[in-house]
C-alpha cells in the first residue's frame, strides 16, 4: 500500500475536474485507501463534505495521521477508519460518494469489493473506482452491473 499508484492519482484528477460538491455536501467513503491521496485531496479542495478514509491494513492508520499532519488537515473533515470491506460495519451507515482505487488485484476483490460497495452505497450514490485495467477489472464491472 504504501506507494502512489498512478490509479490514484488518475482519481484525483478526476475529483479535481468534476467537484464533488456541485449539489451540496457529501458523505465520502474511500475504501481501501493506502496512502489516501485521493481522500487527502479531497480534504484539501472541499468545503462542507466529511471524508472517511478505510483500509484494513494494520501499518496505514500510521501514515494516514502523519499525512495528515504535514498536510494541516482539520480532523473535522477527514478521518480514517479501519474496515475490512469483506466485513462491512453497517454502524457507518451509508455515502452518497464511494471511491476506491487500485483495489482490484486479487481474483476474489470483484465480488467482495462488489458486495462492499452495494453494503455502503445508496440507491443514488456515485461510485468512483480507478483501476489500471488489472485482470480483474471486468468481472468487477460485471459484478456491479449485476447489481
Amino acid at each position: 500500500f504504501g506507494h502512489l499508484w498512478p490509479s490514484a492519482r488518475g482519481l484525483c484528477e478526476h475529483l479535481a475536474k468534476y467537484p464533488i460538491e456541485s449539489s451540496g455536501a457529501q458523505k465520502v467513503i474511500e475504501v481501501g485507501c493506502g496512502l489516501a491521496i485521493p481522500s487527502l485531496y479531497l480534504a484539501q479542495h472541499v468545503k462542507l463534505s466529511k471524508i472517511l478514509a478505510t483500509d484494513f491494513h494494520p501499518e496505514v492508520s500510521a501514515f494516514f495521521e502523519e499525512n495528515v499532519r504535514l498536510n494541516s488537515i482539520s480532523p473535522d473533515r477527514l478521518s480514517y477508519r479501519e474496515l475490512n470491506w469483506r466485513v462491512p460495519d453497517s454502524s457507518l451507515g451509508k455515502f452518497s460518494i464511494v471511491m476506491g482505487s487500485d483495489i482490484l488485484y486479487e481474483k476474489q476483490h470483484p465480488s467482495e469489493v462488489a458486495d462492499a460497495l452495494e453494503k455502503l452505497a445508496r440507491h443514488d450514490s456515485k461510485i468512483l473506482i480507478a483501476d489500471p485495467v488489472r485482470p480483474y477489472l471486468q468481472s468487477f464491472v460485471d459484478e456491479m452491473k449485476a447489481r
